[in-house]
């Protein structure tokens, strides 16, 4: 752990964040090891690299004139709660709301309207899908279920599907008259209830607003601009966003601002960065937003009932976020509003993520790989970001066994069990050596998937 420490000594005369680590490593001391860890990578990790992306998207909305920022459920939740503190501490004239919604809630109402592309977005891969995860994305009937399954020659509704069969699968469903009626008919119920409770928060009164978000593609702020702009003239939406792995689909959803990296970073940047563990350190203590409901004229989201798995996360998520809000007010104390160096910042934050998100120990991988996760807009499967007993899935990441499985070997494997969430907390926690090797065959992987594409 002294490695993420001598990052923050090192910086401490321009962004004194290592006072504040200090105060909270000595306030939260722990009796698990494990959950010592976690606390102390809390402290010289999460809250350091999250302030410093809250403090350039203030100092952003402040040059931009901008009186509302909406930060958008769940992984904008613990940067809501930076963001308050900032505007208290230093008076800043910015309206900091926090907006209950996801990409499945914010979808479903736009399917009826947006064509071709409702299916694209419905259709989507993920690390470890099945027919039933896939169909899980839409409400459909018992009936409806077996209908399809039938139509598209499913027999295991429960098997992961490998690339070929996901292809083959969500073909079919494009064509299948059951499956495209039944996405017609429940974004058309969806629709009411969703624009009731944006036009309710405020996003149509004028007021000029952007929304805060981690990123990765922007589809919510074109889901978002698709929405307000049925119902209001709208010129399009400001974003920011931690990183976007893909260049906005069209200029008319607005302008996208990146603070960590964009599709033009240096490539070395993308591959030593995980979007899903960055989404963990930005846990929500609540579940996912599936929808909206009205009652006696208010609008309330509604949320997706929590499971065994779910609370794991929410109690990490719980403690995650109460260190951070600490760590927080401690900060503000030794800092002024216009000290923010987005150099200085920066910096600090690539070598604090990098550390720990390519090359993490087996003690850091053991305490940030318990959060559950799920890349699904459904969530309808959760599993650990990291664990051990992966050896099989790692060793098929060696660049050779990739280039078998991707140039040359076209069958279909019954073996397949999906990608991995983190594979260098994985790679921490197994008993494979040299991991160096492992790291740098996956790390050529990548840089070859990015050359490519």
């Amino acid at each position: 752990m002294k490695r993420y420490m001598d990052i923050l000594d090192r910086y401490s005369k321009e962004i004194p964040f290592n006072i504040a680590a200090k105060q909270c490593m000595s306030q939260f001391r722990e009796n698990v090891p494990m959950d010592q860890v976690f606390s102390d990578l809390t402290s010289m990790v999460t809250a350091p690299v999250l302030i410093s992306y809250v403090w350039w998207v203030l100092t952003e909305a402040k040059k931009r004139g901008l009186r509302r920022l909406y930060f958008l459920a769940r992984d904008g939740y613990i940067l809501h709660q930076i963001a308050i503190r900032f505007c208290k501490q230093f008076n800043l004239d910015i309206d900091c709301k926090y907006l209950y919604c996801s990409r499945a809630s914010l979808r479903l109402p736009t399917y009826h309207f947006i064509g071709e592309e409702a299916f694209t977005l419905l259709l989507i891969g993920g690390y470890s899908l099945t027919p039933k995860h896939i169909l899980d994305r839409i409400n459909l009937s018992k009936s409806e279920r077996e209908k399809i399954y039938m139509d598209t020659g499913i027999t295991d509704k429960d098997k992961i599907l490998t690339k070929p069969e996901f292809h083959e699968f969500t073909e079919r469903l494009r064509n299948n008259e059951t499956y495209v009626q039944a996405v017609q008919r429940e974004s058309l119920n969806a629709y009411h209830n969703t624009i009731g409770y944006l036009r309710q928060e405020g996003l149509m009164d004028g007021v000029p607003f952007a929304i805060v978000d981690s990123g990765w593609t922007g589809s919510m702020q074109r889901s978002l601009r698709q929405l307000l702009s049925r119902e209001v003239r709208l010129s399009g939406i400001i974003g920011f966003y931690f990183g976007m792995f893909a260049e906005p689909k069209s200029t008319i959803d607005g302008e996208y601002l990146t603070w960590y990296f964009s599709s033009k970073s240096p490539k070395s940047i993308l591959i030593k960065f995980n979007n899903n563990l960055l989404e963990c350190l930005c846990a929500a203590p609540h579940g996912m937003t599936v929808g909206y409901t009205c009652s006696s004229g208010n609008y309330e989201p509604i949320m997706k009932p929590e499971n065994l798995r779910d609370s794991v996360t929410r109690k990490l998520a719980e403690k995650q976020i109460g260190l951070v809000c600490t760590f927080t007010d401690v900060f503000l104390n030794h800092i002024t509003f216009e000290g923010f160096s987005k150099e200085v910042l920066y910096k600090l934050s690539r070598q604090l993520l990098q550390k720990v998100m390519y090359c993490p120990s087996k003690e850091e991988a053991l305490a940030l790989g318990q959060f559950t996760f799920c890349d699904d807009i459904s969530e309808t499967y959760q599993y650990k970001l990291a664990e051990s007993g992966q050896d099989e899935q790692l060793y098929s990441y060696l660049f050779i066994n990739r280039i078998y499985r991707k140039f040359i070997s076209n069958k279909k494997s019954n073996k397949y069990r999906g990608e991995l969430f983190w594979p260098y907390g994985s790679l921490a926690l197994s008993d494979l050596k040299p991991k160096l090797w492992y790291r740098i065959n996956m790390y050529l992987w990548e840089l070859l998937r990015y050359k490519l594409t």
